[in-house]
């Protein structure tokens, strides 16, 4: 059994998938096996996919089984195959930099020392164009958030950490495979990080382990917005802005968190209250996220509160 697992989702990949799967091949550390499903690819997709396996069949392992329906619902059913000591989540379009895995592996092993708790790692990003020219040497610059915002008030209003760059433990995999409706509300790194923020714990590398390549055809990628911006997207969504979806989705979080019993003597009374905070008339809202800092940093206190 290798070391290390590497989940690698697949979907109309083609134009810059060998790009990703030579970044592993080149990885200083070794001890890796990458389970690939593809989603229904309609290009060559599993024309590259075949060739390495045939060239690589120790690393590359196509699992075959039926369509999942997106990147989120494809980690997730991954997630089920890893029986390594380690996982992480790998992006089709991305280029890992050399030392990506020997680095997170350093990492997590050296907060596992001492205890079986759940562990994740995560680490900086470069931000690429389409021809793999910066855009910004650090993705945490480049969209204005803090790394180390790892509390659970923190994780409950924004994730974050970009699932390419995670390294997860043994413990917090099988935690995450028991709690798979916890990983469906966004996509499925952040489930994990509160996971992790919860049951055990987080580190930060700060340093770009990856090219993260921006492009038209990006589920999820880095989007710098100024705050006028912000404004603007603000008033023109109404109740539908970035702000009213995160704000929905702490609570539908907590929800879950509530009742799968994810919480510990510090987390519990916050989770229980921000689970039922939708039965409490719009000032009680508004007291209950002020009172627990549960308001988000984009806006002005007196605009942010108004969603809640």
């Amino acid at each position: 059994m290798a070391q290390v697992a590497i989940l690698l989702s697949t979907f109309n990949g083609a134009q810059y998938l060998s790009d990703q799967l030579d970044s592993l091949l080149k990885q200083s550390y070794q001890d890796w096996v990458c389970y690939i499903h593809d989603d229904g690819s309609k290009d060559n997709t599993m024309e590259i996919l075949n060739k390495y396996q045939s060239l690589f069949p120790k690393k590359f392992n196509i699992l075959s089984y039926d369509l999942t329906g997106g990147a989120r619902n494809n980690f997730i059913s991954l997630l089920e195959y890893s029986k390594e000591p380690y996982t992480m989540f790998c992006d089709q379009d991305d280029i890992w930099l050399p030392q990506k895995i020997e680095k997170s592996l350093e990492t997590i092993k050296e907060l596992e020392k001492g205890t079986d708790e759940a562990v994740a790692i995560f680490t900086d990003l470069k931000v690429v164009d389409s021809n793999l020219n910066i855009i910004s040497s650090s993705y945490f610059k480049y969209e204005k958030r803090n790394p180390n915002s790892l509390d659970v008030r923190s994780l409950l209003k924004q994730n974050v950490a970009a699932g390419c760059t995670m390294m997860i433990n043994g413990t917090l995999r099988d935690y995450a495979n028991k709690n798979q409706d916890l990983l469906r509300l966004a996509m499925h790194d952040w489930g994990i990080m509160l996971i992790a923020c919860i049951s055990g714990k987080i580190g930060f590398i700060n340093k770009p382990m990856i090219l993260y390549r921006q492009h038209q055809s990006n589920q999820v990628g880095a989007k710098k917005i100024s705050f006028n911006k912000r404004v603007k997207l603000f008033i023109n969504g109404g109740k539908y802005s970035a702000i009213h979806q995160n704000i929905v989705l702490g609570r539908q979080f907590a929800k879950v968190l509530n009742k799968n019993e994810i919480y510990d003597l510090n987390t519990k009374k916050l989770i229980e209250g921000l689970s039922m905070v939708e039965e409490k008339n719009k000032l009680m809202r508004m007291k209950f996220y002020l009172d627990n800092g549960l308001v988000s940093h984009n806006f002005p206190k007196i605009i942010r509160i108004l969603f809640v």
